[in-house]
């Protein structure tokens, strides 16, 4: 997520961000080209969208091919078994003309995503909408870090798939009328809070993420950069959802709003 901690906070600055976003999104592998994810176990196995024969038994990936297939790990064709440790700092990237095969450790479970620069949902992409930017939700906070991180298990968007999230400090806002206390998670230099409130239901997404900043010696947390989650355009996210404390009856009506094309169009 992009710090504002040192630049003026304009209107213009913040349509930037959305063009930025927009163009993320539309990137080459990006988000909105994710279009099937398969849980590997022991047992040998073909996944969607993808050739080979996938296992994974505790440790190491296994998967099988044929050159017939024209997969290529790291741009070097591939004809027989890879091995893949699931402890590496970096994976190889492993393709299929357009496609490309994403390893995803999550919650103790390995899956694999699978991007494709085909994807419908990229193609008729057209930007996501948004609430106009408005000072009133420029929300003065509490901002109070703890002494160290504190480790959480939490839900995330895959029915079934608990992970852990390290939070920092715990933000204290005001809205209409009701005091909440929501969980920051990122880092110190990058604080936000990932939240739901009464728009979710139709306006906007379900949960969302909001940066804190700090703004002439406040802290605050500005709704109006509100950020939907790469679940929220495909079912292959494995996204954290919001803690309970993190769950407001306020309506937010900043931010980005709920995206007009999504995987099932």
């Amino acid at each position: 997520m992009e710090n504002h901690n040192t630049q003026e906070f304009t209107r213009e600055q913040w349509q930037h961000w959305r063009d930025e976003i927009d163009e993320q999104l539309r990137e080459d592998h990006g988000w909105l080209t994710l279009i099937a994810l398969t849980w590997l176990d022991a047992t040998p196995r073909t996944i969607d969208a993808f050739p080979g024969r996938w296992a994974f038994d505790g440790h190491t990936i296994t998967a099988e091919f044929d050159a017939a297939a024209g997969v290529t790990r790291d741009g070097t064709p591939l004809d027989g078994t890879e091995r893949i440790p699931v402890d590496l700092d970096e994976f190889p990237r492993l393709e299929c003309g357009a496609r490309l095969a994403e390893i995803a450790p999550r919650g103790g479970r390995v899956g694999i995503r699978i991007r494709d620069n085909n994807a419908p949902l990229r193609n008729h992409f057209t930007g996501v909408p948004a609430w106009d930017y408005s000072a009133d939700w420029v929300v003065p906070v509490d901002f109070a870090l703890y002494d160290k991180p504190r480790t959480r298990e939490i839900f995330t968007a895959q029915d079934g798939l608990i992970n852990t999230m390290d939070f920092i400090g715990e933000a204290t806002v005001e809205l209409d009328g009701t005091i909440y206390h929501l969980a920051v998670s990122g880092d110190v230099d990058d604080p936000v809070v990932i939240f739901s409130d009464a728009t979710g239901a139709s306006e906007s997404v379900p949960w969302r993420n909001a940066p804190l900043s700090r703004r002439d010696g406040q802290w605050v947390i500005d709704f109006n950069y509100s950020k939907n989650f790469p679940a929220h355009y495909t079912p292959f996210g494995t996204c954290p959802k919001p803690v309970a404390e993190n769950v407001v009856e306020a309506a937010v009506q900043a931010g980005q709003k709920r995206p007009r094309e999504t995987y099932a169009t």
